[in-house]
């Protein structure tokens, strides 16, 4: 008996080790406390969602193959390609996991662009989207610890 694996299927467990894989490794906070180092935020913290297995359903079709087209250009350094691939998504339509899913993609263009006011508001937008895991959740917390850390040194022009 012949079984066929399904290309998209492939496509999608592919593109979620990618972007494991691109993600920096976490330290995980303690608390709240820390979501934005030592010193206090400028901005109130965002709402945090408690993650639940019911958001771990499939991506859609149409957000599969845009999420790994977008994966493939972060890849090979084509950030604009990735921004408008994610661009297409009406982000209003996703579940919670598609969402925090194409802010993650969305975060790693900007971060890579060294645009840390945007990357800083997408790592925002995944964490109030519900739809990270709690690894997921631990990283982009610290992440946005040392955005904030990196901002807080930066010159102002």
């Amino acid at each position: 008996m012949h079984t066929a694996t399904s290309w998209s299927r492939l496509s999608r467990i592919s593109v979620i080790v990618l972007v494991l894989a691109l993600s920096p490794p976490a330290t995980f906070a303690q608390d709240r406390s820390e979501y934005c180092g030592r010193t206090a935020c400028d901005e109130t913290l965002p709402a945090i969602r408690e993650f639940s297995i019911r958001d771990l359903s499939r991506m859609s079709p149409k957000v599969g193959e845009a999420f790994y087209e977008a994966t493939l250009a972060l890849n090979t350094g084509r950030f604009a390609a990735a921004r408008k691939k994610m661009g297409e998504l009406q982000l209003d339509r996703l579940s919670a996991y598609e969402r925090g899913k194409v802010e993650r993609v969305l975060f790693n263009a900007a971060y890579a662009e060294e645009d840390f006011t945007a990357a800083h508001q997408h790592l925002v937008n995944a964490l109030e989207s519900g739809g990270l895991n709690e690894p997921e959740t631990a990283a982009a917390q610290e992440q946005i610890r040392r955005i904030n850390a990196r901002l807080a040194t930066a010159p102002t022009p």
